[in-house]
């Protein structure tokens, strides 16, 4: 038999809490760094690195999306641990106060 599962529903919500301004901070740097370097125009590549302003388009263009896709995953991440702390508390009201 397994052992009881023993959730702290204010220790996960202060858990996200930190786990979000941790993570926040570096993806919002990231994508500075990437928006600022997204902009180099064809122009400022000759001829001869046609084939380079092409993959380095692709490749800005692929972090961007990469970083906005963590992004999304640290929101989800938070919302799912919130959301856990908030069910775990209703079900321990509830199992309390209909006992």
């Amino acid at each position: 038999m397994a052992p009881p599962v023993k959730v702290d529903p204010e220790q996960l919500e202060a858990y996200a809490k930190r786990f979000d301004a941790t993570m926040s901070p570096h993806l919002a740097k990231l994508k500075n760094l990437v928006d600022q370097v997204n902009g180099v125009e064809s122009a400022f590549f000759t001829t001869v690195t046609i084939p380079l302003a092409a993959i380095y388009t692709e490749a800005t263009n692929y972090t961007q999306d990469d970083i906005q896709g963590k992004t999304d995953d640290l929101g989800t991440i938070v919302d799912t641990l919130n959301q856990t702390a908030r069910q775990w508390t209703q079900t321990e009201h509830t199992n309390t106060v209909g006992k």
